[in-house]
């Protein structure tokens, strides 16, 4: 054999490694422990699904099916509005973000009929809040939208009502968004207030 195919033998099985070698570590990730060290993470597995969900119905089918472990990362992507994230600490899953601050938030202003005394029509908030976000009156950018939240994505609180117009042992709030009150005295200003704050579960 000559030289020259000695040297192009050679070249071969050194691609040949090379090509093993990658392949052997493609599932490998190197990750960084809560004491600093690096660690190799070997035959690492990332779940997906089309199925639309919330992320309560999401961690429970995760639990059953895959048993997750400490660390384990879950991203929740909403039909509409931003991505949430959570961690497994070994026992339940804590949302690292969005922040509490950002999960907070109050809906656009409604006007509260009060003009007559007694138990009024329910007012169905969250329809209030997905029709006004969906629909601004005027935005800075024509191409841009406002993220909305699905019905069952948000927590819904009362949190303050005049309790010189407002009956409130009868203030209540369903799961849905559905406000019912009672008026016990018709306001003589248009100061009376509800306050209202929607919390993204």
């Amino acid at each position: 054999m000559s030289k020259n195919v000695k040297h192009i033998t050679l070249l071969i099985l050194t691609f040949a490694l090379v090509l093993f070698t990658l392949s052997a570590n493609a599932q490998e990730v190197r990750v960084i422990d809560n004491k600093g060290t690096i660690q190799k993470i070997n035959n690492n597995v990332v779940k997906t699904s089309d199925v639309q969900s919330t992320p309560a119905s999401y961690i429970a089918n995760v639990e059953t099916t895959y048993s997750p472990i400490e660390n384990d990362t879950f991203i929740y992507k909403p039909a509409t509005g931003e991505k949430v994230y959570y961690v497994f600490d070994g026992t339940e899953w804590n949302m690292i973000a969005p922040t509490k601050a950002v999960r907070v938030f109050y809906p656009p202003s409604i006007v509260v009929p009060a003009s007559t005394t007694g138990a009024q029509a329910p007012i169905d908030l969250y329809d209030m809040y997905s029709s006004q976000f969906t629909s601004p009156i005027a935005s800075s950018d024509a191409t841009a939208t406002i993220p909305i939240y699905q019905r069952n994505e948000l927590y819904y609180f009362v949190t303050e009502a005049d309790a010189t117009v407002f009956d409130l042992s009868s203030i209540t709030i369903s799961s849905t968004g559905v406000l019912n009150y009672s008026v016990s005295n018709i306001p003589t200003d248009d100061n009376a207030i509800i306050n209202v704050v929607f919390v993204v579960k």
